[in-house]
């Protein structure tokens, strides 16, 4: 038996036991998956869609390689049959293989080579000269048996060609004329990465009513006619049509002028509204309810989407299950959520996800919990630092991609090309103008007490802007600084995967003074949010309120922020400072100030 033909029934078995494991068994592929990390699920619906849905194409290859292991080097139309069932099965496997990991991926390639090299030897068996080939004249029964294969075999090959190539991956992204568009639904990532499957987010609201009775929109997110998805959220037009997250989730809020006032979009701007670690938690709760899997969330799916069997049984049997089963791997590596005290909307703990579920350490009971930050007038700070407690000054290496890494970006799923259009866009972006009414007496007058009181510290160009105030004289609240552990620092120094290098990261005793453009849109204040309004913020710890509600959009004129009383509009959230990371004290600067000068400084500040 020449080495080819081991080969091929080595092929053959290994084909066999894929497609039965995938017909007969499919839990054990979600057993196996639920036993990866979040970085290892770049690749799970290429896979789970091939093996699961395509058992029938690798049964039908493992017959089609068993059969011709055994034919002889003369059968010309067995040689031309497998060189062709050989070609297309070459170049599904590669095209699907290749969006991969990059471990994976060099399996496609060296796949396609070993379909060249099958299909130059096949095709040499098969146009051997009649006088060259053995004498040998198969029996009647032979004969039956071989055309009963093939057909059985090209039966499976069909079945299973149809449904891998018909669900295969292929996508471009979308480009938009519009920067701003770009902003709100460009992907950072490379269509290799599926995220979530559209249908499966569309239906989750009307599947899980009691889960999310407000719809997306209770969360904070925004989703504007002729859009599927939400902003913040990138459409991967495919046959399995998927969104992934982008800048603009983050990085991108609505206001209200007053109740009732269309909500206006800001790019650039924190999203105050998003509540993300909820988010979270209505993912896992729906991916852990029987609704998910029983046929209820096919059920809403083919309600909203033109759908063939064929494409329902493919939703039903892979796509739906093989979601419910990713989302809790998701769970597993942000259980730590459970034991911190509840985000709210427009806040975060990034320390965590970046030391825990990115960087893999052990949880280490801190705390690190912050709001966003704008993304304005980038091109102003590229030597600046960014974070809130400093970081490194390196704009792009140190605050930008770090982002990105903070919300599971792999540096090979990058796509440079948007992402360098994206921080383009906000590198001079600006933040609106105030949109209602100012008292240009009270301005000026306010201008003066800026200067004298503001200005040192957040004025570009005073004597300690850009610096950073020690946590004994700024005294706000320090967990923040204390979840920047050693090991966390030199865990960030020695990432090395360009482009993402943060070697200047470094630990800070206090928090940065920045700039203050924008501050209307930029509350609730310092950098856990735990200070309704400008107002609150020029009181006395002991008068700010310890208790509010946050997670509205409406303007509040007179206390520079958003309206936090009961029954405003987005209001939901009950923010506690007396929980940890959420304390309210600190920043003392200007509470000494007369009621006029106050006022006057809160009017100055809407002109920023």
């Amino acid at each position: 038996m020449k080495p080819f033909h081991w080969l091929l029934r080595v092929e053959a078995g290994v084909c066999a036991l894929s497609g039965l494991a995938a017909l007969l068994a499919p839990e054990i592929l979600l057993r196996l998956l639920s036993q990866t990390s979040v970085g290892s699920l770049v690749w799970w619906l290429d896979v789970v869609v091939m093996v699961r849905s395509a058992g029938w194409l690798l049964l039908g290859l493992a017959c089609l390689n068993f059969l011709v292991s055994f034919m002889p080097d003369g059968s010309r139309a067995m040689a031309r049959l497998m060189t062709v069932c050989r070609v297309v099965m070459g170049v599904v496997r590669w095209r699907i293989l290749a969006d991969a990991t990059p471990w994976i991926a060099w399996i496609g390639w060296l796949d396609l080579g070993f379909t060249a090299w099958t299909v130059v030897a096949l095709l040499r068996a098969g146009s051997r000269r009649a006088d060259d080939r053995p004498a040998s004249v198969p029996t009647r029964s032979t004969r039956i048996v071989r055309k009963v294969a093939v057909g059985v075999a090209v039966l499976f090959a069909a079945a299973g060609l149809a449904l891998a190539w018909g669900f295969s991956r292929t996508a471009t992204g979308t480009r938009y004329a519009s920067d701003e568009e770009h902003f709100k639904y460009a992907s950072l990532m490379k269509p290799a990465f599926p995220g979530i499957p559209l249908y499966l987010f569309e239906a989750i609201p009307e599947t899980f009513p009691d889960k999310l009775p407000g719809g997306w929109s209770s969360l904070g997110l925004v989703i504007e006619p002729g859009h599927a998805a939400p902003i913040g959220f990138a459409e991967q037009a495919t046959r399995i049509p998927s969104i992934t997250p982008n800048c603009a989730l983050c990085h991108s809020s609505v206001y209200q002028k007053a109740t009732g006032d269309a909500p206006r979009f800001v790019p650039g701007a924190p999203a105050e509204s998003l509540d993300f670690h909820r988010f979270l938690r209505v993912l896992f709760d729906a991916a852990n309810d029987p609704r998910f899997t029983d046929g209820s969330l096919l059920a809403r799916i083919r309600a909203r989407h033109s759908m063939s069997d064929l494409e329902a049984t493919t939703y039903a049997r892979a796509i739906i299950p093989a979601t419910a089963a990713i989302i809790r791997v998701v769970e597993r590596d942000f259980s730590w959520i459970n034991h911190v005290p509840e985000a709210g909307p427009g806040r975060q703990d990034a320390g965590t996800v970046l030391k825990h579920t990115v960087l893999r350490q052990p949880l280490d009971g801190t705390v690190a919990t912050s709001d966003f930050r704008p993304l304005w007038n980038q091109k102003a700070g590229y030597d600046l630092f960014h974070r809130w407690s400093g970081g490194g000054k390196r704009l792009e290496e140190e605050n930008l991609l770090a982002a990105a890494l903070f919300n599971g970006m792999q540096p090979w799923l990058l796509d440079r090309g948007n992402y360098d259009r994206m921080t383009n866009y906000f590198a001079s972006l600006q933040p609106p103008a105030y949109p209602l009414p100012v008292s240009p007496q009270r301005v000026e007058r306010g201008r003066s007490v800026f200067s004298q009181q503001c200005a040192s510290c957040h004025q570009p160009g005073g004597s300690r802007y850009n610096n950073i105030t020690p946590l004994q004289e700024v005294g706000t609240d320090g967990e923040y600084l204390a979840a920047s552990t050693p090991e966390l620092m030199s865990a960030m120094t020695g990432y090395d995967d360009p482009p993402f290098v943060f070697d200047q990261q470094q630990n800070s005793a206090g928090y940065l003074n920045s700039s203050l453009e924008g501050i209307w849109l930029r509350g609730p204040y310092l950098h856990n949010g735990s200070v309704p309004t400008v107002a609150d913020l020029l009181e006395p710890p002991a008068r700010r309120p310890v208790t509010y509600l946050r997670g509205g959009n409406v303007l509040d004129p007179q206390r520079l922020g958003f309206v936090t009383s009961p029954g405003s509009p987005g209001s939901r959230f009950l923010f506690n400072s007396r929980l940890r990371g959420n304390a309210n004290g600190g920043h003392l600067y200007g509470i000494e100030l007369t009621t006029p000068d106050k006022q006057a400084l809160i009017e100055f500040l809407k002109t920023l």
